[in-house]
């Protein structure tokens, strides 16, 4: 976005400051084709501000009604003849609106064809505008983001220890998704689930250890036998998702809230899914790359920080047993559930309450809390070490008042990465240890994928300090085509010229 300052060619004494985004294009070229000219006697004599206003041209600015209220001024003409066209005043000259009837003689014959003059985007150009247009900050929301956000601020809470308790935001005060055959549907699945693990011993002791981390840190807990609950209760099936490339946990358990039930009905079905907290992570990236000293970190399980209400906890309901011969047990998830629509709200949302309510005591880091991250990623920076270290300890005190724990702290500064790991040294010795990415040498960032601009792969080197695409081939055993590397490469290789891929 730039700021920039437009003057009247017609009144010298006019002048307006507007803020504008800086696109590739606005639309194609306009008026789509050639007009024929005028014999419209009103026109002669008067400062046109487009006096080639018939013929094709490109749009350089695009102005807003806000900009429209300030130039238009007195005074309006219309045609005499078929009144389609107008005439009106602005401070920018004269400008000309209506419509045009450029129908040949067939189509006059044709009463069924109608004429429009209008625009036509290249590429999805007017449909990205439409993104870019969505980062504005929004002053209204849809009745269901309103009503998301009024069971928020009715009904959370927060533990002793500063962690926040949420409810599931349903739609609807009875939820369709209670019961009605999702036990019988998640049993299935996990026998499903089951046989697989038993081919797949490693990931077997990875799932494991992944379910009984849930026990053992009170995320997760037993339901009783005899459960006066059951009929309303929903169950989740659940699978893993293996990631070699992480630093940290490999196997991630991830529970299915759309899995539908024998009525059809799923969790996420009865959910509202909340609005949209974060900026765009295109927006994020470039106000982060303005700092000379950037810092990056993320939160440890971020989800799993966030508790739900006790009532809502039979909504978040999964089977499970160690080995084939023991007898299936049933438990709930106590925290935020990684699958369930509601879910990257309530995380989100928790984590910018915490910055509200403690914004008095940590001025510095609150703000940083809304503009600097990216779900679960912190992405900020700084312009010298002193305001890099203040950022850093206000940043891990906030967050940990609302049980929120930032690890794998870097930077591309030396200076700064020694008092990350001086820092995390002490807190190690007092039991509070804070991780640091020890492999600062080689360490890179991958920045996540983003919906809208598609930056598979997009990597921020800290050594290089700069950004680069990284793509991995799987391994064959032939030899590879020039073809085959294209089809391969997406991140590179972006259309076709007729005859190779470019």
């Amino acid at each position: 976005m730039v700021t920039i300052t437009i003057r009247s060619r017609v009144d010298m004494n006019f002048e307006l400051q507007i803020e504008a985004y800086v696109l590739k294009n606005i639309t194609s070229c306009l008026p789509e084709r050639k007009l024929e000219p005028f014999d419209w006697i009103e026109i002669n004599g008067l400062y046109l501000a487009d006096p080639e206003f018939n013929i094709p041209n490109k749009i350089d600015m695009l102005f807003g009604a806000n900009v429209y209220s300030h130039i238009l001024k007195e005074g309006m003409k219309r045609e005499s003849k078929r009144k389609l066209l107008l005439l009106k005043s602005t401070k920018l000259g004269w400008i000309i609106s209506g419509t045009v009837n450029e129908r040949s003689s067939e189509d006059k014959e044709n009463s069924n064809v109608i004429s429009v003059l209008h625009t036509r985007a290249e590429e999805d150009i007017l449909k990205k505008f439409w993104e870019l247009e969505e980062q504005l900050p929004r002053s209204t929301w849809s009745e269901e983001e309103q009503a998301c956000e009024e069971i928020f601020k009715r009904t959370t809470n927060r533990t002793p220890e500063g962690r926040y308790i949420v409810n599931l935001p349903f739609r609807e005060d009875f939820a369709q998704c209670q019961n009605n055959g999702s036990l019988e549907i998640a049993i299935a699945k996990f026998k499903s689930l089951e046989k697989r693990l038993s081919k797949d011993l490693e990931l077997k002791a990875s799932y494991k250890e992944v379910i009984n981390e849930y026990l053992q840190l009170g995320h997760m807990r037993t339901v009783e036998e005899k459960d006066e609950k059951a009929h309303e209760a929903v169950y989740l099936p659940h699978h893993a998702v293996v990631r070699m490339d992480k630093s940290t946990s490999k196997v991630r358990v991830v529970f299915n809230a759309s899995s539908k039930n024998k009525r059809g009905v799923s969790l996420n079905d009865c959910l509202m899914v909340g609005p949209k907290l974060q900026p765009d992570l295109r927006h994020l990236v470039f106000r982060w790359r303005i700092y000379p000293i950037v810092m990056v970190a993320d939160i440890v399980k971020m989800y799993r920080q966030v508790r739900i209400a006790e009532q809502d906890a039979k909504f978040q309901r999964i089977v499970w047993r160690d080995n084939p011969e023991d007898k299936i047990k049933e438990f709930e998830l106590m925290t935020v559930t990684f699958g369930t629509a509601s879910a990257p709200y309530l995380a989100v949302r928790a984590l910018q309450q915490l910055s509200d309510d403690e914004a008095k005591d940590y001025p510095i880091a609150a703000p940083q809390v809304k503009e600097s991250f990216y779900m679960d990623d912190l992405m900020t920076g700084c312009f010298d070490t002193k305001e890099g270290a203040s950022l850093y300890k206000e940043m891990n005190d906030l967050l940990l008042r609302g049980g929120f724990q930032l690890q794998k702290w870097n930077s591309n500064n030396e200076e700064l990465l020694s008092y990350f790991l001086t820092q995390s040294n002490k807190q190690e010795l007092y039991g509070q240890k804070d991780n640091i990415e020890k492999n600062t040498e080689k360490f890179s960032k991958e920045i996540k994928i983003d919906d809208i601009t598609k930056i598979l792969g997009l990597t921020w080197d800290r050594c290089e300090d700069n950004f680069r695409y990284s793509v991995n081939l799987p391994k064959k055993s032939e030899p590879e085509t020039k073809g085959q590397l294209c089809l391969q490469s997406p991140g590179y290789m972006t259309h076709w010229d007729g005859l190779h891929r470019v």
